[in-house]
């Protein structure tokens, strides 16, 4: 590609890629190299509506470099509150989706953007994407729960409900002090002969 009648090409590196070409009215070509840093960690993640968990999304670039100051964050082209949506760490170059923020999305996938504007005239970017699910539906793991249930008495009565559990305790321990009170009798009635 060539730039100014010079071939841009060589310019190009595994740090910086072709961003941006067009013209202006003068008709001279304008290229602008943007930084594309990549995201080691969390591309493809998943959210689960009302789960409680954040997803966080590691950026391969310098932790001194920037501050969280310097980073802008999108999701589906459009700017989040960083102040209540996300939390920017550059020191574990970490930037986090809060789950608040992530039950508000639509359930499928989505792509996160986040800028960085730590280098003067250049703006870097990470992209990464993320799928939003629903919530598990609780009553079939409440079904599996209910036939496995252990009736507060502590004992394993399968088929039995708690009324008929309780009422053949009730029958056990009656039996266990008829025996004691009736061994107790004969013993004193022993002591007394």
């Amino acid at each position: 590609m060539e730039y100014n009648g010079e071939d841009v090409t060589d310019l190009l590196n595994d740090d910086y890629s072709l961003d941006l070409v067009s013209v202006n009215e003068n008709a001279d070509i304008v290229v602008a190299f943007r930084p594309f840093y990549l995201v080691t960690d969390g591309d493809g993640g998943e959210h689960e509506i009302s789960s409680g968990k954040d997803l966080a999304f590691v950026v391969d670039k310098d932790p001194t470099s920037y501050t969280s100051g310097d980073v802008t964050i999108m999701v589906d082209g459009q700017y989040i509150d960083l102040r209540y949506d996300s939390v920017v760490e550059p020191e574990i170059q970490t930037t986090t989706l809060l789950s608040s923020y992530l039950d508000t999305l639509a359930i499928g996938e989505h792509e996160i953007e986040i800028y960085f504007f730590d280098i003067p005239g250049l703006t870097g970017i990470a992209r990464a994407t993320f799928t939003v699910v629903e919530a598990e539906d609780e009553t079939e793991d409440d079904s599996e729960d209910e036939a496995m249930a252990v009736p507060s008495t502590g004992a394993f009565t399968a088929g039995v409900d708690g009324a008929e559990a309780t009422d053949a305790m009730t029958m056990i321990l009656g039996g266990i002090v008829a025996a004691v009170l009736l061994f107790a009798i004969k013993k004193s009635a022993k002591r007394q002969a």
